[in-house]
Formats: C-alpha cells, sequence, structure tokens
C-alpha cells in the first residue's frame, strides 16, 4: 500500500493532472 501511495504521489508530482482517484479506483 505505501510503494502505491509514494508512486501515486511523485506521479501527482510530475504530472499536476494527475488524477489520484484514477489509480486508486483502477
Amino acid at each position: 500500500i505505501f510503494r502505491k501511495l509514494h508512486v501515486a504521489y511523485a506521479n501527482a508530482v510530475s504530472n499536476p493532472f494527475y488524477n489520484p482517484d484514477d489509480k486508486i479506483n483502477s
């Protein structure tokens, strides 16, 4: 879980248009 959160956070920082809900629901 923590690894996914870290990746999602890194993606969000790299992509301002990144939608965390997308990763959580997928």
